[in-house]
Formats: structure tokens, C-alpha cells, sequence
């Protein structure tokens, strides 16, 4: 099927990023991982590289990578990137360009669609920043999974995306797995499945917006894609 990096943030709906990894995987799908320092503080890196069979990467300047562009090399391999869950703060770095860390700079090195999956608390999602944030990652053609409304640590609603993938895989893994109806061919599945399938991008909806603003030519030497 596809290559799909992972990349995980701060909150706790990150252990449920590990049953979105495994349902990947039994889906046919390649799987890669990336964690901020704060997601690592839910769900311990060896638990994904176990999963994957890969390290997990975490850091740009780890001792056995020196000789790696570690982002580099993720970002070229991916054909689809998945932010799950996405915290407040990775969507202020990705709407105003900003890489610090291992996760963001190999976000802002892709070359393929970002599939961004919203999990905060209700107070800091009903928030006019991140609400800009996520108009200005919509304008520039990133896929927004709108989240569900779920219960918070704190015993109260939330807005978790990634609730929404646990309860319904008829949300994210039926988009990675089934092909959609035709009435659903310009929607966000039908551009993912398009995606995932190799076939050609669809000329309408969010699959238009993003072929405009992340899609670049190949490099003529370096890693290839097919």
C-alpha cells in the first residue's frame, strides 16, 4: 500500500496514536514514527519502534545519527503524513513555518499531503489563535480530520480527533482502506484513497488545494518517489 509517517505530539490521546500505528500496519501500510520530547511524557518511543520496526525519531542530533539529515530522509520517504494527535502547539508551528524539533522540521520538509488530526482541550481549541492556526493550515492544503467531542482527563467534553479514529474506523483507517463511493470522489477520502492507490489527484475540492501548494517537482538526483 503506502508509506506512512506518523507524527506524534504532547496530549494524552498519544496512546491511542499506538492502536492508529497497528491498524496501519494491518492494513497493508509502511509505518514510520515521529515524537516530540512532550508526547514521549504518554507513550514511550519503544513502544513504536517495536511496532514498526523502526527507531522512532525524536532527535536531530541523537549520537547514532550524526552522519543522518534523519528529517530529511523521512520527509523524502513519506507518502502520506499523519499527525496524530495534533497538540495546539504543532499547529502553531505548521501555520507559521516554525521547526525546532525532529517532528516539525520533518513537517515542514515534506513533499506529500499532512493529514492533521486536532486533540486539545475544548477551552484551547475554541480559542481565535488556534482557529487562525487551522484556517491558515486549511488555505495552504493540509487535510483537517474535524475532531468529535469526547471526555478530557480533567472529567469534562473535549474536542479529541483522535477519539473520533478510536470510536470509528470508519473515519481514518476506512479512508486508508476501502475505496470510497463515487459520490464521496471529491471529498477527503476519495483524495486520500486516490493518494494511497497511486492514481491521479483529483482536480477538485482538497485534493486541488493541496497538488497547488505542496506538490514539487522531483529532485534530479537523491531520493526517488513512485
Amino acid at each position: 500500500m503506502a508509506r506512512i509517517s506518523v507524527y506524534m505530539t504532547g496530549g494524552i490521546a498519544a496512546y491511542k496514536a499506538v492502536s492508529v500505528v497497528r491498524g496501519l500496519q494491518k492494513a497493508g501500510h509502511e509505518v514510520r514514527v515521529a515524537m516530540t520530547a512532550k508526547s514521549e511524557r504518554f507513550v514511550g518511543p519503544a513502544t513504536l519502534a517495536a511496532l514498526t520496526k523502526w527507531p522512532v525519531l525524536d532527535d536531530l542530533f541523537s549520537p547514532g545519527r550524526q552522519a543522518e539529515i534523519a528529517h530529511i530522509d523521512l520527509a523524502d520517504w513519506s507518502q502520506l503524513a499523519l499527525v496524530v494527535p495534533a497538540d495546539a502547539n504543532i499547529l502553531a508551528k505548521l501555520a507559521q513555518g516554525i521547526g525546532d524539533d525532529a517532528v516539525s522540521t520533518t513537517l515542514l520538509a515534506l513533499h506529500c499531503p499532512r493529514l492533521i488530526v486536532p486533540s486539545m482541550n475544548s477551552h484551547m481549541w475554541e480559542n481565535p489563535a488556534v482557529q487562525r492556526n487551522l484556517r491558515l493550515l486549511k488555505e495552504g492544503g493540509d487535510w483537517i480530520m474535524e475532531p468529535a467531542v469526547g471526555r478530557l482527563a480533567e472529567a469534562m467534553p473535549a474536542r479529541a480527533g483522535c477519539r473520533k479514529l478510536k470510536r470509528s474506523w470508519p473515519g481514518l483507517m476506512t479512508s486508508l482502506t476501502c475505496q470510497p463511493k463515487a459520490s464521496e470522489s471529491s471529498s477527503l477520502r476519495g483524495a486520500i484513497w486516490k493518494l494511497l492507490t497511486r492514481s491521479a489527484l483529483s482536480a477538485t475540492g482538497q485534493a486541488a488545494r493541496w497538488a497547488s501548494a505542496w506538490q514539487k517537482p522531483r529532485p534530479k538526483e537523491g531520493p526517488r518517489w513512485t
